[in-house]
């Protein structure tokens, strides 16, 4: 029997490979975006995008994730508006 009979018959090893996640740099992701980190954080915060992964201190997002839509913006609302007055009188108010 010769080396080559004996290779083509063993099994082929099977070998541990790790998965490669694709990572982006937080601030490369912020700046694809067209936002700051410090935004990012916040959306990280309110679930709009999935916490960053840290690796030796340094945070890294999937490149392929999209912030979620169906978010809301918080209304602007003045609470309690005051009311218009006229001339120098301020016992004066328009209704």
């Amino acid at each position: 029997m010769t080396n080559i009979d004996t290779t083509a018959t063993s099994p082929p090893k099977k070998t541990k490979t790790k998965k490669m996640h694709k990572r982006e740099a937080w601030p490369r992701y912020a700046e694809r975006r067209g936002v700051s980190c410090r935004t990012l954080d916040r959306w990280a915060a309110n679930g709009i995008i999935p916490a960053p992964e840290y690796i030796n201190r340094r945070k890294y997002i999937n490149p392929d994730v999209e912030p979620r839509q169906d978010t809301t913006k918080p209304s602007r609302g003045r609470g309690n508006p005051r009311k218009a007055t006229t001339g120098t009188d301020a016992s004066t108010t328009i209704t």
